[in-house]
């Protein structure tokens, strides 16, 4: 941690409410995305059946917002506590963070960039705006999952603090 950040005094977020305002701030771009991705993934299971691609659009659409989420409360429960949580199920769910994460990225990349460089030798509106959808809606996913492990980077670093309120 460099100087600036020692001798800047930390943000103050109380615990409860404003607490779950603000990581749910964070974080509802890629849940609204995720489910946008999941609609797309059903309407074309039903238009061209199952398929590897389908399958994983789905699985990822399904499984990101559950891995943020209970990223999210990990989080919480860590800003509860005052310490770190040891255990099994907490490393899990920290290392499910990693989910929505490589999801995201599978969209910006294959399905969003990879998508605008097959129109090259084939153009047609219907892929340019799909590749448009899956590169907004992955940004949105990879974007979300960043400013929350941000948000835990800074918790942990003293840059932000959480207090508990006084009833």
């Amino acid at each position: 941690m460099d100087s600036a950040h020692k001798n800047a005094t930390p943000s103050v977020v109380h615990f409860g409410r404003e607490l779950d305002l603000f990581l749910a701030n964070l974080s509802t771009k890629g849940y609204i995305a995720s489910v946008l991705v999941a609609i797309l993934a059903v309407i074309l299971i039903f238009q061209d059946g199952i398929s590897t691609r389908t399958t994983l659009l789905l699985s990822g659409a399904l499984t990101s917002p559950l891995a943020l989420f209970g990223y999210v409360a990990l989080i919480v429960n860590k800003a509860y506590a005052g310490a770190p949580i040891r255990g099994m199920g907490p490393m899990l769910l920290s290392a499910g963070g990693s989910i929505p994460y490589v999801f995201g990225c599978y969209l910006v990349f294959y399905e969003g960039l990879y998508g605008f460089v097959r129109l090259i030798s084939n153009f047609t509106f219907g892929p340019l705006l799909a590749s448009a959808f899956y590169l907004v809606t992955g940004y949105a996913i990879v974007v979300s999952i960043y400013r929350v492990t941000e948000f835990a980077r800074a918790l942990d670093e003293g840059r932000i603090t959480v207090e508990k309120m006084l009833q």
